[in-house]
């Protein structure tokens, strides 16, 4: 129980999961994913076991471990007890998919050699249409005050 307690401290972690659209930041160094109300992350989906599974922040990385799940785990497809997880990875919960990803200094400035900063970016203002039938079809007040 005490090494549970000591594991327990938060992170500060550009690593998230994705389910259906929902994204859950990683702030744990131990962090508990399944149906059951007490986990960090609570999946509402009744192919996931209660406690089905474990992410756990080890020297740096991010290792996903099955904790003996009924409908087991998965990453990117292939059945797995324990995997490191790397950023983009899929996690399937019995079926239910989720996207692993960390955002790292290393990565955002691979990102900022493909695409390069934004320097010289103008908004501009987009034109206007004016639908001039739209605008006679409106009643003109001042005819109607005459």
């Amino acid at each position: 129980m005490a090494e549970q307690q000591s594991m327990n401290y938060e992170i500060s972690s550009g690593a998230y999961l994705i389910v259906n659209s929902e994204v859950y930041q990683i702030n744990n160094a131990l962090t508990n994913l399944g149906r059951k109300l007490d986990n960090h992350v609570v999946l509402n989906d009744p192919r996931v076991s209660r406690n089905h599974a474990q992410i756990r922040m080890v020297e740096n990385h991010y290792i996903l471990l099955d904790l003996n799940s009924t409908g087991g785990t998965m990453v990117n497809g292939s059945k797995i007890s324990k995997s490191v997880l790397y950023s983009g990875d899929t996690i399937s919960l019995a079926g239910l998919e989720i996207k692993f990803v960390q955002d790292t200094p290393r990565m955002i400035s691979k990102a900022m050699e493909r695409t390069g900063p934004l320097k010289n970016f103008k908004l501009e203002e987009m034109p206007t249409l004016i639908n001039q039938d739209r605008i006679d079809s409106f009643p003109n007040k001042q005819g109607k005050d005459d």
